[in-house]
């Protein structure tokens, strides 16, 4: 390595480091406490979409390596722990190796008591425009699922059927190679052409999702009450009002199982104390963001590091 690659990598490391200073000022000045939580547990949350890293201990146990730090950090929310945070390594198994996707990367997620889940979005974009430091000018802009999805493929919300979202996958050459049901196709159409529309430096707050991506949010008049964040093309945040029935948590994650095993996928094991348990978290609102993927917008990068 050059002399002049070594200064690029240290000023890089460097804007790194001030860049996590500036996060967790953020949240010290919120009175958001930081909370170490387990990146190695029995159990993970069960998702269609998402596949654990597992290990087995030497008394051949199996362990999975968290996808994020979600079970851990909502165990503490039930006893009591209050506004939260964590910055913690999360693991994804069969991850798309890519300029923006690793096996290993970094989550940030907070959670807030009482806070609306919309106003946690706008928490979200202070953040975002505090560590941007007006270097991209970055504008808001708010719609809804059903609009984003009226706006650019015709869709009504009142027809979501397979064969109609099949059609629109024809009319915009998006292939079909594992999508199955409403929710695979929904977020193949997101990620493969409407994303593409966003405008670059522009946050993009996607709202109130359909009941069949509610993943483990609450549900109100059969929409989602949940939040994506893009910037440009490149989804950062993914936020819920969260969920906290105990026999509703439960369902769904037996659901999510039984769609693992109709794609050949492996049931997860549910945590029965933690299912127990939800009904003692407070009303709360929760975000997971890759701050890998906001330090490349931040500094125009290519690639996360």
């Amino acid at each position: 390595m050059s002399v002049a690659s070594n200064k690029n990598l240290h000023q890089t490391l460097r804007t790194k480091s001030i860049f996590l200073q500036d996060i967790r000022l953020f949240m010290q000045n919120r009175d958001i406490m930081e909370v170490i939580v387990p990146v190695l547990d029995k159990f993970c949350i069960p998702d269609l979409h998402i596949e654990p890293l597992q290990i087995l201990d030497d008394n051949n146990n199996e362990y999975f390596l968290q996808t994020s730090p979600e079970l851990g950090i909502k165990k503490l929310l039930c006893q009591g722990a209050g506004d939260c945070y964590s910055i913690l390594p999360a693991f994804r198994a069969n991850e798309n190796i890519g300029p923006i996707h690793k096996q290993e990367f970094t989550m940030l997620e907070w959670y807030r008591i009482g806070l609306d889940y919309m106003d946690l979005s706008d928490e979200v974009v202070e953040l975002f425009k505090l560590l941007d430091n007006n270097k991209h000018n970055l504008r808001v802009k708010k719609i809804t699922h059903k609009d984003l999805f009226k706006k650019y493929c015709g869709l009504d919300y009142k027809k979501i059927t397979i064969k109609i979202l099949k059609k629109i996958c024809a009319e915009k050459n998006i292939s079909l190679p594992f999508a199955t049901n409403k929710q695979d196709i929904l977020d193949l159409i997101m990620g493969s052409y409407i994303n593409k529309k966003f405008a670059k430096n522009t946050l993009t707050i996607i709202y109130n999702y359909p009941k069949e991506q509610a993943s483990l949010s609450v549900l109100v008049n059969n929409m989602s009450c949940r939040f994506e964040i893009y910037w440009g093309d490149t989804e950062l945040a993914n936020g819920f009002l969260e969920l906290r029935n105990k026999k509703e948590q439960q369902q769904r994650f037996e659901t999510t199982n039984i769609k693992r095993g109709q794609k050949n996928l492996s049931a997860l094991p549910i945590d029965d104390d933690f299912i127990n348990n939800l009904e003692n978290m407070k009303n709360t609102s929760g975000v997971a963001v890759g701050i890998d993927r906001l330090f490349m917008k931040i500094e125009n990068h290519n690639a996360i590091l």
